[in-house]
Formats: structure tokens, sequence, C-alpha cells
């Protein structure tokens, strides 16, 4: 399917297997009913952070979603998806887990959304040039064995728009990393691969995505929540909490740990 951009020479030896291990951790080695209903029930301070950052992707896009179609890449349990739809976005998931794509389609069931699934590596998508309207990928290239290759796919998939939302490379996540408070290796495997804004947008100007916005932010929760950040359950908490992330990041999200990268064609 590739058609120039990052070339075939940048796959890995071992790509297969780490996809294979992948695919497998993510079958396996989860809770399938935390998947299933994720941000749900795990609180108001968690559920607040996991829909902010489909907001802030969304946001900035210079169209509304509603009519569109999305392609939702490495789409896991259908958080994203069921995001999407709620704005009026035919999705359709791709993943590398064949259990992921059950539970999003368990997830489509309970929340009555449309959902398509396709069975796929993000690194090689089987899809057609500007097959979408819009491909969409949120904390998921970082598992990749070659990151740089999801987003040239991405890009290459999409007929007017990509979003990208990742972790970003930071002093910040350096200090959390060095300190045992941030992960460098996943529990399926993989090394995390953080972001650089450039890295993300050389990729989508090279396919022909002109323009370009860029936002980092700060932003903290492991992806099952600590037993703390119940205490924000109550209302009043919430909103005390909520005020002091939001200053804290007009003060150095600028330099934050999470990056949102919207690329779009000028022309159609």
């Amino acid at each position: 399917m590739h058609d120039g951009g990052i070339p075939d020479l940048l796959r890995a030896v071992g790509d297969e297997e780490a996809v294979a291990h992948q695919a497998e951790h993510f079958d396996e080695a989860v809770d399938p009913e935390f998947e299933i209903e994720r941000p749900r029930g795990a609180g108001a301070l968690y559920q607040a952070l996991i829909e902010s950052k489909f907001r802030r992707g969304i946001a900035a896009l210079p169209f509304p979603l509603a009519g569109t179609t999305v392609l939702d890449v490495c789409c896991g349990s259908g958080m994203g998806a069921e995001a999407y739809a709620a704005r009026g976005a035919v999705v359709t998931g791709v993943d590398v887990s064949l259990e992921a794509l059950r539970r999003a389609h368990e997830r489509a069931r309970r929340r009555s959304f449309g959902f398509e699934a396709v069975l796929a590596d993000a690194g090689n998508l089987p899809f057609l040039d500007r097959t979408f309207d819009v491909v969409v990928v949120h904390d998921g290239l970082h598992h990749l064995p070659c990151p740089a290759l999801g987003i040239d796919e991405m890009a290459r998939v999409a007929r007017r728009a990509v979003v990208v939302i990742e972790p970003a490379a930071s002093p910040i996540t350096r200090w959390a990393v060095h300190h045992g408070l941030a992960a460098e290796v996943e529990e399926c495997g993989n090394r995390i691969h953080r972001f650089g804004p450039g890295e993300v947008e050389g990729v989508l100007r090279r396919r022909g995505l002109d323009r370009v916005r860029t936002q980092r932010n700060l932003m903290w929760y492991a992806h099952h929540p600590p037993r703390w950040f119940r205490w924000f359950d109550h209302p009043a908490a919430m909103v005390v909490g909520g005020a002091l992330i939001g200053a804290l990041d007009a003060c150095a999200g600028w330099a934050g740990n999470k990056l949102t990268v919207v690329g779009w064609r000028s022309r159609g």
C-alpha cells in the first residue's frame, strides 16, 4: 500500500514479532469490562482528563466531524470511536488485537453508535489513498516499532485531515522517568516513544497536509487510576482540582507531556 513518503526500509527486522506481541497482550492481558466501559466508572477526574484529550483534538480541526468518515487507528476498545461517533462521524476502527475490536463492538452495542472494525497493522493500512475524511490516533503510535511509518500511513489514507494525540518528548517526562514516576517500557513490552512536534509535522507535510496546528499540555493519569483519584468524585473537589490543573497547564503547558498535532489539506 505504500507509495512514497517513509520508505519500507524503515521497518525493523523484528516488526512482525513486535506487532504479534502487542496483539497478544491486548487480547489476553487486560480487564475486558474495564476496557469496554473506560473512562466510565473510573471516577470524575479520570473521565474528565480522558475526554479533554478528545475535545482538544476535535476542536483543532478546521471543520466539524458531523457527516465525515473517520478512521480510528489503534482504536483499542473503542473509547475514541465513541467520542467521534457522538459528534456525528461514521467511524471505522483499526487494531492489531482481535479481542480489542470485539470489545469495541460491545461498547458500540451498549452505547448505540455505529462502528466498523478492521484487523490490521497501523504501519500497513489496507486502504487506498485518501479513503477517509479524517484519520485519528489516540495513544497508539507510541506502541509501534516504527511510529513514523504509522503517521505516514495515516496521512496517506486521509482525504482531509489527520489528528495525532500522543505522548510528547519533554523535560518533565524525562524527569519523571528518571525518578520512577513515568514508565519507559510499557507492560505490553514496547519502549514508549515520545514525540516531538516537528517529528509529526514533517511527515504530515511530506504527505501534502500543508496546514498544521500543534498544541502541548500537561496531563497525568495511570491506565488504571489510583485510589486518590476518587477524592475528586466530590463535586467541590472536582471544581478545585480542575482549576488547579487549568492553572498549571496555562503556566507550563508549552512544555507539557502530551502532544496534539492536527494537519489538514488546504485543497482537497
